[in-house]
C-alpha cells in the first residue's frame, strides 16, 4: 500500500470520536437491558448444580427420543393441560458449554401422577401426554423441551426432573421447581438443600405474549470441564 493510499485509511478525530460513541452506546444499551446481559454464555452457570434423587426415573428404554413431551411425533393436538417450554444450557464449572450432552426429562402429568405413554398411545392419532422426553444439547449447550405444567401432590411442589449424560462427565439427575411457587416452602426435598443450592433449582418462569404458554429458563452446570481451556 502506498503512502497516499495510507493516508486515505488513517481514522480522523471525528472518525474517531465517532467509534467511541457507538461503543458507549452499545455498553449503554447491554447496560439498560438486562436481557442481553442474560443472554451471555458467562451467566449461563451459578455454581454446580446439585443432585437430587432419581425418583420415578422411568428407565432409559422408556424415554421417548424427541423433546415434545405434549405432543409427541404423529399427534394433530396438545394434550390437555398449561404449556410449558423449558429452555436452558448445560455448562462445565467454568461456564463453557457442553455440547451433545443427552439431556432426560420426566416429570408428572397435571394431575400429579408419573404415568408414561404406552406405545400404543404414541402410534394412535389421539392427543396423550408422554411424561418423558430427550433432547440432546448443540454446539452452545443449549436443550429445550415442551412439556405440560406438572401437578403436585400433597405437600410436594411441581418439579421437573432431568438426567444428563455426557461421556466427559459423571451422570447427574437432577430437578427444576419453580421460582416464585408458594409450595416449595412445603416440600422436604426441597427444603433439605441450602439456600445456594435452592437457587441452582429454581427455573425462572414467564408467560408468553399471548399468556397461552409458560416459558422457563434453566441451566445446569455440571463439576467438571471440558477439553477446552475457555470459551
Amino acid at each position: 500500500m502506498n503512502s497516499a493510499s495510507a493516508s486515505a485509511f488513517r481514522p480522523t478525530r471525528r472518525h474517531l470520536l465517532s467509534l467511541l460513541a457507538g461503543g458507549t452506546f452499545l455498553l449503554a444499551s447491554f447496560a439498560a437491558n438486562p436481557a442481553h446481559a442474560e443472554d451471555l454464555m458467562l451467566t449461563a452457570c451459578n455454581g454446580i448444580t446439585p443432585a437430587t434423587s432419581a425418583s420415578h426415573y422411568p428407565g432409559a428404554g422408556n424415554i421417548i427420543l424427541s423433546n415434545d413431551l405434549a405432543r409427541p411425533a404423529g399427534k394433530a393436538q396438545y394434550a390437555a393441560g398449561q404449556l410449558l417450554r423449558i429452555s436452558g444450557r448445560v455448562t462445565d464449572e467454568n461456564c463453557v458449554p457442553v455440547a451433545n450432552a443427552i439431556v432426560d426429562l420426566w416429570q408428572a402429568n397435571p394431575f400429579g401422577e408419573y404415568r408414561w405413554a404406552a406405545r400404543d398411545e404414541l402410534l394412535n392419532p389421539e392427543p396423550i401426554f408422554a411424561g418423558n422426553g430427550r433432547a440432546v444439547t448443540d454446539n452452545l449447550g443449549r436443550f429445550n423441551f415442551t412439556t405440560l405444567f406438572p401437578g403436585s401432590t400433597g405437600n410436594n411442589a411441581p418439579v421437573v426432573q432431568f438426567r444428563v449424560t455426557h461421556p466427559d462427565f459423571k451422570t447427574i439427575d437432577t430437578a427444576m421447581y419453580f421460582k416464585g411457587d408458594r409450595r416449595n416452602a412445603t416440600d422436604s426435598r426441597f427444603k433439605a438443600f441450602s439456600a445456594d443450592n435452592q437457587s441452582r433449582l429454581l427455573g425462572k418462569i414467564s408467560s408468553s405474549a399471548d399468556g397461552n404458554t409458560l416459558n422457563a429458563s434453566h441451566n445446569i452446570t455440571l463439576k467438571g470441564r471440558v477439553p477446552f481451556r475457555s470459551y
